[in-house]
């Protein structure tokens, strides 16, 4: 659960802390703290800062900003125009965002549009960092069965299904999920049978999004669905070069 609430020098704050009706408290509370540790690290103008982490009764409390946006997914609901008038902003941001984790040597592991807040004006920052690595331990490498597949699985990468290696790639393709939705206003794959779904991403080719948005250019097209090649190899190699593209780019063709 995440509260809106003020510091003791005035400032609005976001509290986050467990559900009353959490079904797994020790496990939860886990990757609370390991989500503070991490988040607290971090400074970038398009991540959401982590301030402090406290407890009260072994319940643990995140004290964050306050960044007063919507979700990627909410935006879609609300049928919002800032996503189509500040889409390559809204990308570029996030790009931006991952590329500053690659580059500490994280991985986020969870990137998707519930993610990745947007305000009215624009203005973008990516959250929740309870996934986030920097390392997979040892005994993982040694034995990947014991690895849990980590993400949400409409949008979880190929490798990580598999329990195979991951590093960067494994964000730009959860990336292209997400705005493959945010173009599209649909996921990659549409269906709520997860067994499928996870077979889905390590078979099904996804389409083209000009068949849903007709009036998306087709250099975003490609630079989306590269995103979404089952082999890391064949995708953009890092988040600066995904930006660079898109700072050469269209998103929507002119005068539509």
């Amino acid at each position: 659960m995440v509260y809106r609430g003020r510091g003791p020098d005035g400032m609005e704050v976001a509290l986050k802390t467990l559900h009353d009706r959490c079904e797994n408290p020790e496990e939860v509370t886990d990757e609370l703290d390991r989500e503070a540790r991490i988040a607290s690290r971090l400074d970038h103008p398009f991540i959401v800062r982590t301030f402090e982490l406290f407890y009260i009764n072994d319940r643990p409390w995140i004290v964050m900003e306050y960044f007063p946006g919507r979700n990627i997914k909410q935006l879609l609901m609300a049928k919002s125009p800032v996503i189509r008038e500040r889409a390559k902003d809204i990308m570029t941001a996030c790009a931006d965002a991952l590329g500053y984790l690659h580059s500490r040597g994280l991985i986020h592991l969870d990137m998707k549009p519930e993610n990745v807040l947007v305000a009215d004006s624009g203005e973008t920052k990516l959250i929740d960092f309870a996934l986030a690595t920097d390392r997979i331990p040892l005994i993982q490498r040694i034995f990947p069965g014991l690895r849990k597949i980590a993400g949400t699985r409409g949008y979880i990468a190929p490798e990580t299904i598999l329990k195979k290696s991951i590093d960067p790639r494994t964000d730009i393709y959860s990336y292209g999920t997400t705005f493959y939705e945010m173009l599209c206003g649909r996921p990659v794959f549409p269906t709520d049978d997860q067994g499928k779904l996870l077979q889905m991403h390590l078979t099904m080719r996804p389409s083209s999004m000009r068949i849903y948005c007709k009036d998306l250019t087709e250099d975003i097209d490609k630079l989306i669905l590269q995103m979404l090649e089952k082999d890391p190899a064949r995708r953009p190699p890092d988040m600066a070069s995904i930006i660079g593209r898109l700072e050469r780019m269209e998103i929507f063709k002119k005068g539509t």
